[in-house]
């Protein structure tokens, strides 16, 4: 597999999951408020910059010469309670 593609999994798992010191309902409103963002200035900046395309077409040709790369990291993803 692409460990930078891993690399980039981890540091993006960090980042979101952000302060620990908060109970579990912020917490998980805090993550979802940070990929929410993240996902819509990814959108937004290949959208503006008339990418989009080109990384869909990079993004399908990455799934199929990595296929199973979204299942392996679902199947090793480890969370842990608090």
């Amino acid at each position: 597999m692409n460990k930078k593609y891993f690399d980039i999994a981890n540091k993006t798992v960090y980042d979101v999951l952000g302060d620990k010191d908060q109970d579990d309902v912020n917490a998980a409103n805090s993550m979802l408020s940070k990929l929410l963002i993240e996902n819509t200035d990814l959108k937004m900046f290949l959208v503006s910059t008339n990418k989009w395309f080109e990384y869909d077409a990079w993004i399908k040709r990455f799934k199929a010469k990595y296929s199973g790369i979204e299942n392996c990291i679902k199947n090793n993803l480890e969370l842990e309670e608090v």
